[in-house]
């Protein structure tokens, strides 16, 4: 998990995560920066886009959102990916735009920990669900989600999976390309058997 800032934003949610950010480390390597963007681009490029791409408009208070995340939705907007997961962008308007989505996932968690339905391994603890933001939901019902508490020399988020039935909570990458990666490799069947190797696609939709 990367390194943790200095100091707490005053609430969570997504303006909150818009309060602070993370200082870069003087020992910051720009040239593996440099080469890992290169390779999380070719990740990008790699998606087949099944159909026309649909802008979403302006963005909303994308202040330390991750760049591997602002990266994808500018490129792609808001769709599902690999037939399973929508993912919501930063949009100013629209029922499925981050700020509301995100949201309503956050009172669902919660709901859900109150209820003890939340089963926090492998990876996952009650403090972690707390501060967990939502941005992506599968159409199974599985969440993804930022540890807004954790954050790279620059300034990406550790992505957290949340499953259905057990409510079990996987790490599945440190930038929005290591999830894309990891989701389309036959390393997903090893935290949800029940899915293969999701298909490295991506179906823009309009946002409502």
């Amino acid at each position: 998990m990367g390194e943790r800032p200095e100091g707490r934003p005053s609430e969570p949610g997504l303006r909150g995560l818009g309060t602070w950010s993370p200082t870069p480390s003087s020992k910051t390597d720009v040239g593996r920066l440099c080469r890992q963007v290169a390779v999380d681009r070719r990740i990008l490029d790699r998606l087949k886009v099944i159909g026309p791409v649909q802008p979403y408009g302006p963005d909303d208070n994308v202040e330390n959102l991750p760049a591997s995340y602002l990266e994808f939705v500018h490129a792609l907007g808001y769709g599902r990916l690999g037939r399973l997961f929508l993912i919501y962008p930063p949009a100013l308007s629209g029922c499925d735009r981050l700020a509301v989505s995100s949201a309503a996932l956050r009172t669902m968690l919660a709901e859900s920990e109150q209820a003890g339905l939340v089963e926090y391994e492998p990876d996952g603890s009650p403090e972690l669900i707390r501060r967990l933001l939502p941005f992506g939901i599968g159409e199974n019902g599985e969440t993804l989600a930022w540890d807004a508490q954790s954050a790279s020399a620059d300034g990406e988020r550790a992505v957290f999976l949340i499953g259905t039935k057990t409510l079990g909570v996987w790490l599945v990458g440190q930038t929005m390309y290591d999830f894309i990666e990891f989701v389309t490799s036959e390393s997903f069947t090893r935290i949800l058997p029940g899915y293969g190797a999701l298909l490295p696609t991506f179906e823009p939709l309009v946002l409502q």
